[in-house]
């Protein structure tokens, strides 16, 4: 090995661990290796060498240098350590070879084999010791001879012994040599883990078919009642699971008879089942005594009357009225209930006595009031059928059927409360801009089409009925003529808001019978407004084809189109319904229009 000390060439050569530098032609001779270098040039000091060969002498006096320390080309180093100066200036160790006590020798744990710095640990040809060469199919680990360890293997030491391992699965040796796995864990891709069947649930491996506090999966405890088995938590005392509790449903108030059965406030759990203390029933979320509760008279859904009383478990009205379907009436006056319930005198009826009269124009024929100008079945007189197909007209048959309407003030008949009807259906209850379907309950000619019973029509919360479809679209409020919607018929069509939603009923008995559809208390989009109510409802007529539009309650209304467009939803014919012929108008209270069907 070569290096330069000033300009001179200096040769190294390893002497058991320490390399020593020599001169003169690079020969095979050691220089001593102590503090004064021979150089075998004629003298026996550094400083000899210097003189006979004419260099600059490179090592200075100490001054300014630490203990220890000597100044070298203008720096202090320490030339027991200093790999560039070692034992001398400029005496540059090789790589692999470090300075120890000022000489280049093999670091540790290098050692010297053969004139060179090799690791014994490693080494197959020096394997422990200089000249140790390993067999055929062995490699050097730690030292020793051992035999190959293919991939994914690797040798690993312990105790002195020497194993090929694979670092993925050992648990001795889990992704390095020595690495460890917990008692209860394995090892897999060179990572600790929970071994089968236990799992990982927060920093603890557990077993989840039998750990109370994560039974089945984790964090899922049995409490203090409960034991985990087979990985569902099941009571120690016989009980039944609900949720994360043991309950006893057959007294358990909050689990009567099943997981979350709640019993109502005053019921306690008996054998199973919520039971109202007293002889009181249970009725939703309350116990109540259906002999004389009167929102639960004889049953949780009866309910009495505004004006009147529960008394044994029927509903009792006022002295003078009687109970009908879900109101109190008195059969003396009450059109729709004259002398029985259900008796309707009909349209241009009234309840006398409690017997039916006719107002003027019409007459009385059985027991209900028909417009005998209009109806095919009482034509001018009562039992005057028309023959075939002919209709009504100014109290004569006419084979000339109607095509189209004539507006006329309504008859001064008392509104039909649809929504205490017998058999009556709410709709759209709380809607805004929402339709329903529903259905005529017998035929009817709209304009010159005639409809079956059971034609589709929708009914909108905006105020409005379409005859000819089971839907429909409309926009949130207009004017007669609207310009393409067809057979509608609007009273009044506005952006409304239900409240207590809308009512559908047929009354009366064919064939005089009357489909009633009634928009009941509601108010306008989009804010619920005290001030504004409006209650009106569209009346058609069985025989007659008559459709007229009564309004009860009417307070805080706006302007919005009232009347009838054709089937076809063209420009003509229409039918505007407010006085004066007009397509909009503010409606008022007790306002009757009437269309009547003509030739």
């Amino acid at each position: 090995m070569r290096g330069f000390v000033g300009t001179r060439l200096v040769c190294w050569k390893l002497v058991g661990a320490t390399l020593v530098a020599f001169v003169a032609g690079c020969g095979d001779m050691p220089v001593p290796s102590d503090t004064r270098r021979d150089t075998g040039v004629g003298g026996d000091s550094t400083a000899d060498a210097a003189a006979d060969t004419g260099m600059e002498m490179d090592v200075a006096p100490e001054a300014g240098c630490a203990m220890g320390e000597t100044m070298c080309a203008a720096r202090c180093v320490n030339m027991q350590t200093d790999n560039a100066n070692c034992g001398t200036c400029r005496t540059l160790c090789p790589a692999g070879v470090g300075c120890i006590a000022g000489s280049c020798s093999c670091r540790t744990p290098m050692m010297a084999c053969n004139g060179m710095c090799i690791n014994p640990q490693m080494d197959p040809m020096n394997c422990g010791m200089c000249g140790n060469a390993c067999a055929m199919g062995q490699t050097c680990a730690f030292g020793m001879c051992v035999a190959d360890c293919p991939m994914p293997g690797r040798l690993c030491s312990a105790m002195g012994v020497v194993t090929c391992v694979d670092a993925q699965t050992d648990t001795m040796n889990c992704g390095g040599c020595g690495v460890r796995c917990s008692t209860g864990y394995q090892c897999a891709g060179g990572r600790c883990g929970c071994s089968m069947p236990r799992m990982m649930c927060g920093a603890a491996c557990v077993d989840l078919q039998t750990d109370g506090m994560h039974c089945g999966m984790c964090d899922n405890g049995c409490g203090m009642t409960g034991t985990c088995v087979a990985g569902v938590c099941m009571c120690n005392t016989g009980g039944t699971r609900c949720g994360t509790t043991c309950a006893d449903t057959m007294t358990d108030t909050s689990n009567c008879g099943a997981c979350g059965n709640v019993c109502a406030m005053g019921q306690s759990c008996m054998a199973g089942r919520c039971v109202c203390a007293g002889g009181r029933t249970g009725c939703g979320a309350i116990c109540v005594d259906t002999m004389t509760d009167a929102a639960h008279c004889g049953s949780c859904t009866t309910v009495c009357p505004a004006t009147s009383t529960c008394v044994g478990g029927m509903c009792q009205c006022p002295a003078g009225q009687t109970f009908c379907g879900t109101l109190c009436t008195n059969l003396m006056t009450d059109t729709n209930n004259c002398g029985a319930c259900a008796n309707s005198c009909g349209v241009g009826g009234a309840c006398a006595a409690g017997r039916c009269t006719c107002a003027a124009g019409f007459m009385m024929c059985g027991t209900a009031c028909v417009d005998v100008r209009f109806d095919r079945m009482n034509c001018g007189a009562c039992g005057n059928v028309c023959p075939g197909t002919q209709v009504c007209v100014s109290s004569a048959c006419s084979a000339a059927p109607p095509t189209r309407y004539m507006l006329m003030a309504g008859p001064a008949t008392p509104f039909i409360d649809a929504c205490a009807a017998p058999g009556r259906v709410i709709v759209l209850a709380g809607s805004d801009d929402g339709s329903a379907p529903s259905t005529l309950p017998f035929p009817v000619r709209y304009w010159a089409t005639n409809l079956p019973m059971g034609q589709a029509v929708t009914v909108s919360s905006n105020g409005w009925i379409i005859m000819n479809s089971g839907s429909a679209f409309a926009s949130l409020s207009g004017s007669i003529p609207p310009g393409g919607t067809a057979a509608m018929v609007a009273a009044p069509w506005s952006d409304n808001y239900q409240r207590p939603g809308i009512c559908i009923a047929t009354v009366g008995s064919a064939p005089n019978r009357q489909y009633v559809v009634e928009w009941n208390a509601h108010g306008y989009c989009c804010t619920i407004t005290p001030t504004v109510s409006l209650t009106y409802e569209i009346i058609i007529n069985e025989g007659s084809n008559i459709i007229d539009m009564a309004y009860s309650t009417i307070t805080g209304a706006r302007m919005a189109g009232i009347g009838l467009t054709n089937v076809t939803g063209g420009a003509t014919p229409n039918i505007a319904g407010c006085p004066g012929g007009v397509g909009s108008c503010i409606p008022t209270t007790g306002q009757r229009i009437r269309f009547l069907p003509i030739p």
